[in-house]
Order: structure tokens, then sequence, then C-alpha cells
């Protein structure tokens, strides 16, 4: 027997898309590229419709969503963003601009360190964050690039697919702000933001986004856990290297084992590393 109360396609399956103002005749696999689904309540691709306008219904997909649509199934703080933090053990009612001092982020998992996870197993969810990540884990909180790593290139105007490594040559940085010279911008107006590199900036530029110390250097120390706001010479008591991944001892890293990152200093190194560039 099957089902005669709704049309089937030719596959046997349910039909759910057909042209607009017809019948529905195909399933989401054997439909044609013209067809949208005829479903009541759903996107037009045929997926679940989460995305709609505040105060409507929802009518499209994340992929299908409009740049005025927001996710109508996620509780919304009172300034109209979507909710992500809230008091442990409850429900997220405020966005991060909202939060009370005692609300934590409820939407995104947290690694055990309490930074935000961002890796895991493949197929899984993202458990840890990039420096407690165990062997195997790759990106999950973000589309990763084939190779596994967090994608930053593009084509001009689409997504970032791919990592450094494994763009193409007609791939462009989508993550960063470029320059009109295709290199990364640092150099903008004070208050503004980066629009131009090092070459192209204006005169009245400045960079905006390496901190200076106040003698007007490059700050590169800081105390730990905090920013770098001192370079070397005006830098306070018991401040460290900020501005690079330091050594256990809070100098400058030169060393580390062949082919990977310096960690450590010529007093600190272990056996077997060597220097390589940081």
């Amino acid at each position: 027997m099957v089902n005669r109360s709704h049309a089937m396609c030719r596959c046997g399956k349910r039909s759910i898309f057909g042209v607009p103002g017809g019948k529905a005749v195909c399933c989401p696999t054997c439909k044609d590229p013209d067809m949208v689904s005829l479903r009541h309540g759903m996107c037009r691709c045929g997926k679940y419709p989460s995305f709609g306008v505040p105060g409507g219904k929802a009518a499209c997909c994340a992929t299908c969503k409009g740049p005025d649509m927001v996710d109508l199934r996620l509780a919304m703080c009172r300034c109209g963003k979507q909710s992500s933090f809230g008091v442990p053990g409850g429900k997220a009612v405020c966005c991060a601009q909202c939060k009370g001092p005692d609300m934590v982020d409820l939407r995104n998992a947290k690694c055990r360190c309490g930074k935000q996870s961002s890796f895991g197993v493949p197929g899984g969810k993202a458990v840890c964050c990039a420096k407690c990540q165990g062997p195997g884990m790759v990106i999950r909180s973000h589309t990763a690039c084939r190779c596994g790593k967090i994608p930053s290139f593009g084509v001009p105007g689409g997504k970032k697919v791919c990592c450094a490594t494994c763009r193409d040559p007609d791939m462009v940085n989508l993550r960063n702000a470029t320059c009109r010279c295709g290199k990364i911008s640092s150099f903008g107006v004070q208050g503004g933001k980066a629009a131009c590199c090092a070459q192209c900036k204006g005169p009245d530029m400045v960079d905006l986004r390496n901190a200076k110390c106040r003698c007007g250097k490059q700050s590169s120390f800081g105390v730990p856990g905090g920013k770098a706001v001192c370079c070397a010479k005006c830098q306070g008591p018991g401040m460290v290297i900020r501005s690079h991944a330091a050594c256990r001892c809070g100098k400058i890293p030169s060393f580390g084992v062949q082919g990977g990152k310096s960690v450590c200093c010529s007093s600190c190194k272990d056996i077997g590393m060597v220097r390589v560039k940081r």
C-alpha cells in the first residue's frame, strides 16, 4: 500500500517541490533546478525556516535568510539582539553588551580552561580551544579549510574557504580588512578603521592594529594575562613579553622543535630544540 493522500515523487518519496504556482511533484533529491518548496511553512530551498523579520514568522533557513532577518527560534535580548548570556543553569536572556556581571555564555561551549572551544573530533562538537586541543582534533566552530585549519581566504565577495597555505592564486584575505593594494590594512585616521597598509597610508594616518607605548615605540610588554602596553625600555616591574607567545620565563622565545614554533628562550630550551623563526 502507498500513501494516496499526498502526491508522490517518481522515486516513491513524498513530493515537496514543484514549479511556483503548480503542484508538488518531486522530492528534494529529484527536484529540478527551477522547482521550489511548496510545503506550507518551509523555506524556498525546502529546509525548515528559522529566520524572519523581527515580529514576523520564520520564513527562511540560515542559508537563504535576508540581511534584515534574525533567528526567531532563539530568545532575543531586550535590545533586540540574539541572547547568548544568562545565569548558570538558566536560559539565555541577554546579549554580550546587556549581560549582567553574574551571567555566562550559555550558547557557546567552553574549553576546560575557560576559553571559547573551537576544536573537536571530526563529526563531533567543539570541546577544546586551540591550545588544549587533543591529537586528531580539527576546527569545528567554523567552516574549515580542507586541511582542517580556520579559513581566511576566498574569492572577492564570497565566503572564507581556505587557509593561507591552501588558498588559490585568485583568493584574497576576507578575515582582515585589506588595503587598496591588496595587503592587510593597519593604518587609518585616529578613531577610525584601518584602511591602508604601511606603504599606502596617508600622512595623517596612524597604526590602529598595534598598540603603542607611551614613548611612541611599538608596545611588547604588559602584565601577565593583559595586553602589551609598554616597549622593552619603558616596561614596569612584573611585566612580561605580550606581543609574542612568550617562553615560560617571560622572555621572547627563539628555540623550538625542528619545523615547529619557537616556544623557549636560549636559557630554557630543552635538549633537541633548535633556533626557529617566529
